[in-house]
This record gives C-alpha cells, sequence and structure tokens, in this order.
C-alpha cells in the first residue's frame, strides 16, 4: 500500500539572451572593428567612407548578427528538450494521480454498535460517548437464542443494502463477502444467506473475505476491481472476544460501474497509503499533495493506536491538518475494537462524515484511507 512515486519536477526553462548584454557587445564591436579598420587601412582608403563604413562597421556588425543567431538557436534548442521533458512529466503525473486517485465507490453503509443501539448519535458534532478500554456487549440482544441474535444483527447490517436495491432497481447480482471474529464460518455463511433472502436481495455467492482487514481488499481492488457490486460484512459478535460487539456493512462498485448506471455514491475511497509510524508526515503531505488536500476534510478520525503514538499522531495532524479540523478517537467512543472496527470506522465516516480521513494503526504501520463525498466527484 506504500506509493513509489518517482520525483517528477520540472526542470527550469534555459535563460533568455540579455538583449542588453549583446547592444553592449555591439557597441564594443563595431568600436573595435573601427579601431581594428583605421589601424590597417592606408590613408587613401580611410578617405573614402563607404569603405571605411564597410570595413569599421559592416563586418563587425555581421559577427555580431552570426554569434547572436547561434546564442538564439541555442536557446531555442534547449527550450524545446526542456519544454519536451516537462510535457513528458506532466502526462506520467496525471497518470499517477489516476492511478492514486484510483478507488472504489460505497453505495450504502450500515454499522451496528451498542451505542447505536442505545440510540447515541455517533456523530462528530455532538456529544460522543466515553467508553475507553471496555467491552460493549449488545444489551437488546443479550438472553435471545444464538440464531435470533444473529438473525437481528445480520438484518440490522444488510438494511440499507436492501433499500438501496429497492429505490434503485439495481437487479445486478452482489456478491457477498463476509469475516468473523469466530471459527464457525459455515454457519454464519448460511445466516448471512438466508437473511439476504428474506431481504429480497439478488445473490451471486456468499463467500468468506480472504484478507485481514478492509483496508487490504480496498488496496487490492483499486487495480482488480470486480464489474459487479460486491458487499462487504464484518462482524464481531459473541462472548468469547474481548473487543465490543459491532458490526459493519459496506456495498462497494468500482466507480465506472456506478457511472454507467448513473448511481450517486455516498462515498468515494481513493486508493489507501501505508506508512510507518516515522514517515507519518511525510506520508499525509505525499497523500494532500496527490489526493484531497487537507482543507477539504473535515474530519480525521484514528483507531487502534497504540497509547505511545497518540500524542506524536496529534502533533503531526495538528500541523498537516488545519487546526480547526476535528480528531476522533474511535475506540475511546467504541471501546476494545478488533478485526470489525476499521470497517465500523469507515461505516461511521460514510454517514456522519463523507470527507474526512482515517488513520488506523495495524501490523506497526498506519493505514491512511480519505473518505470522500460522493457529490465531490
Amino acid at each position: 500500500m506504500k506509493w513509489n512515486i518517482p520525483v517528477m519536477e520540472d526542470a527550469p526553462l534555459p535563460p533568455r539572451p540579455r538583449w542588453w548584454l549583446w547592444a553592449i557587445a555591439l557597441l564594443i564591436i563595431l568600436l573595435a572593428g573601427f579601431l581594428l579598420a583605421v589601424y590597417t587601412l592606408e590613408g587613401a582608403q580611410l578617405q573614402n567612407k563607404s569603405q571605411l563604413l564597410t570595413v569599421a562597421c559592416g563586418g563587425p556588425f555581421l559577427l555580431w548578427l552570426v554569434m547572436l543567431g547561434v546564442r538564439i538557436m541555442v536557446y531555442e534548442f534547449s527550450s524545446l528538450r526542456v519544454s519536451a521533458r516537462n510535457d513528458m512529466l506532466a502526462v506520467r503525473r496525471c497518470e499517477w494521480k489516476r492511478w492514486v486517485n484510483q478507488g472504489m465507490s460505497v453505495l450504502a453503509a450500515a454499522h451496528y454498535t451498542q451505542p447505536d443501539e442505545q440510540g447515541v448519535s455517533l456523530s462528530p458534532d455532538g456529544q460522543l460517548p466515553v467508553n475507553n478500554q471496555q467491552r460493549l456487549a449488545f444489551e437488546q440482544l443479550a438472553g435471545l437464542p444464538e440464531w435470533e441474535r444473529r438473525a437481528i444483527f445480520l438484518s440490522r447490517l444488510l438494511a440499507p443494502v436492501a433499500d438501496f436495491v429497492q429505490q434503485t432497481g439495481c437487479r445486478e447480482p452482489l456478491t457477498l463477502r463476509f469475516r468473523c471474529a469466530s471459527d464457525d464460518e459455515n454457519d454464519w455463511r448460511g445466516d448471512i444467506e438466508k437473511q439476504a433472502i428474506s431481504l429480497n436481495l439478488p445473490l451471486r455467492s456468499v463467500e468468506p473475505l480472504e484478507t485481514p482487514d478492509i483496508f487490504s481488499w480496498l488496496a487490492t481492488a483499486c487495480d482488480d476491481a470486480s464489474e459487479e457490486p460486491v458487499c462487504l460484512i464484518f462482524t464481531e459478535f459473541g462472548e468469547a472476544s474481548f473487543a465490543s460487539e459491532e458490526g459493519a456493512c459496506l456495498l462497494l462498485a468500482s466507480p465506472a460501474w456506478c457511472r454507467a448506471r448513473r448511481y450517486t455514491p455516498v462515498s468515494n475511497l481513493p486508493r489507501p497509503l501505508s506508512s510507518p509510524p516515522g514517515g507519518l508526515s511525510q506520508a499525509l503531505q505525499q497523500m494532500f499533495d496527490w489526493q484531497h488536500p487537507a482543507r477539504g476534510l473535515a474530519v480525521a478520525s484514528y483507531s487502534a493506536v497504540p497509547a505511545a503514538e497518540v500524542e506524536k499522531l496529534h502533533l503531526i495532524c495538528r500541523g498537516a491538518l488545519c487546526d480547526n479540523r476535528i480528531l476522533l478517537d474511535v475506540d475511546n467512543a467504541l471501546g476494545n475494537g478488533a478485526g470489525a472496527r476499521h470497517a465500523v470506522q469507515l461505516a461511521l465516516a460514510c454517514r456522519f462524515a463523507p470527507s474526512s480521513l482515517l488513520l488506523t494503526f495495524i501490523g506497526g504501520e498506519y493505514r491512511l484511507q480519505q473518505v470522500i463525498s460522493g457529490a465531490q466527484v
């Protein structure tokens, strides 16, 4: 997920001829020619004014014209070479910018967390709950049979997808990919398929997700976008986990697929970027240079950042982002996070902050993802 973009700085154009220097050179050459003519010509020849002017002025002036012509030719040839190189670099920059901004479009997004269950708003403009280092469990689902808990849980996640299909009349078969914290993938596959059928979703297949997190999937999908929409489901569900119970569902498609059907996406997700902690400042600068600039992002949120890195992160973001931008700690509002947290963070951004920056710490590196409103692209 690193962007190995080469340095492509335009070369400066060669300096133009300095006409005042050439005017001084002309005077000097004419004076030298006159003195040389007086020194070399005989007395009778000096009396012939036309011959004197020809020798004293004509020859030096022609020499000056030849020198000036050579200088102009050198300048034009050098300028042509530099301009051709800069034009080639401009084309390469456009290609790299197109590559960097390749991504996926979000057609529908859903999240289900314990604050959602309690009706607590998770909008960055409101008062977020404080649940740092806590495990939040669904209270309304407590005491129900496992199959019923899963059915209610999945219906909350798939409802926005069903609404999108119903409102747009989209009958493209959907590929549902899921990632669950438990080992019972077959049970989850069956429950997801049953719930999708009950919501009249056109199904192609239901398969487990092979990538460990949503950012890894996005990085792969940017270069290999599927021709049909894909629905991703991430779940953290059950008593065995130390993490809060939560889930997220995202219906994604390629921008070309959306344009062909004239669907306006909720959000657009350009190519993600990864960076070690020591290179975060440079990575943010690179992202803002090639993707959406910092002034257009109203909110930044982070999750899974170690305590030792939080203060450094705030300092770096304060320098890279404007001071009036909101910086949110997702884990502080949702409690302990695990594999589904990154997808929940993304779903929250699509719903409440469609122009935002996500920072997630995975495997010792930051994953940076911009979320751009579908109306801005």
